[in-house]
């Protein structure tokens, strides 16, 4: 069950993650932490027009997919420069 994000969502989850990756105490595995990014990344695409806020079940798929590329792609690549920057 592949579903791609919107264009554009996947950047900004890249831009509002790399706002905050100079700070390495991030990635203490805090689920809070990541949930927070997410819905700011959401919100802030709703407000730059990136998706549209159709339904809650659309959101919330776009918050699993979002939230399963954080978890793969960018914990492992992050937490990489961070060991490498300690």
């Amino acid at each position: 069950n592949e579903s791609v994000l919107p264009d554009g969502l996947s950047d900004l989850l890249f831009d509002v993650i790399d706002d905050y990756k100079g700070n390495c105490d991030f990635f203490d595995d805090d689920l809070d932490f990541a949930e927070a990014i997410i819905n700011y990344t959401i919100s802030r695409a709703v407000s730059q027009e990136i998706i549209e806020p159709t339904s809650e079940e659309y959101i919330e798929s776009l918050y699993d997919e979002l939230f399963y590329k954080y978890g793969e792609v960018l914990m492992d690549e992050y937490q990489a420069i961070c060991e490498n920057n300690d």
